[in-house]
């Protein structure tokens, strides 16, 4: 993600605020984590190489949709650029181990 962007933009905020501000992120990265998890378990037709390879992708689009954030960026664009940026958190570092164990 591009985390340095984000921290100085979510700097000049007092504490409460930013966490809130960042927590489409979070609750991306928490929920794509918990069903990536259970669709790998649970199924055989589910690759966990394929759930990485969107991961990474997914990643990849929502850290270029965040480079487009400036001072008139609307709440609607904040919250959807950092919910595909934590979906993609989320399905590509929780399937990650596997790729080292198996």
């Amino acid at each position: 993600m591009n985390s340095n962007f984000l921290c100085i933009i979510y700097h000049l905020y007092v504490a409460t605020q930013s966490g809130l501000e960042l927590l489409p992120f979070i609750l991306g990265v928490v929920f794509a984590a918990i069903t990536t998890g259970q669709l790998v378990s649970r199924t055989d037709r589910v690759s966990f190489k394929l759930l990485c390879i969107i991961g990474g992708m997914l990643i990849m689009v929502g850290s270029g949709l965040t480079s487009t954030f400036n001072e008139t960026s609307t709440r609607g664009e904040l919250t959807g650029y950092l919910l595909i940026g934590g979906i993609g958190v989320g399905k590509f570092f929780d399937q990650l181990p596997f790729f080292f164990f198996v």
